[in-house]
């Protein structure tokens, strides 16, 4: 028994080390400069960045000439590793027992926005007024 509690506090604490180094690793290749390729290569190929002051992933064509941190395969990953959590929480109803109204919430799961019963107070950030403005937040980051 104390075997098992101690490979389980063991890859509690493994599990808990790695997210932090992955969140860690995710903020340098999403803070890093934009990539500015200056290589003669005429091997084209359609990668994307993040853009923190627009909070967006961009495609542009890469030379694939040297590395950049700030280089993504393709656009989920670069999504997935750099836009606000405020997309990637689950949606929340808030605090007042009053008039319930429908909003809209991004679904990272499923990559598509979804609507949900608003309370009209407290909740999160992942909720918006309509489909379009969700995707904007969202999808079209």
């Amino acid at each position: 028994m104390v075997f098992v509690s101690i490979f389980l506090l063991s890859f509690l604490l493994v599990v808990h080390i790695w997210g932090h180094i992955h969140q860690i690793t995710d903020a340098r290749r999403c803070n890093a400069p934009i990539p500015v390729e200056k290589c003669v290569n005429n091997n084209l190929e359609v990668r994307w960045y993040y853009d923190k002051t627009a909070n967006k992933c961009h495609g542009f064509l890469s030379k694939s000439c040297g590395p950049n941190l700030n280089n993504f395969y393709n656009r989920e990953e670069c999504v997935y590793s750099c836009i606000k959590p405020k997309c990637k929480v689950l949606p929340s109803a808030g605090t007042c027992g009053g008039r319930y109204v429908i909003m809209w919430y991004y679904d990272f799961y499923d990559k598509q926005c979804k609507t949900f019963l608003y309370s009209g107070c407290g909740g999160n950030s992942n909720r918006y007024y309509d489909e379009v403005e969700c995707y904007e937040n969202c999808i079209n980051g």
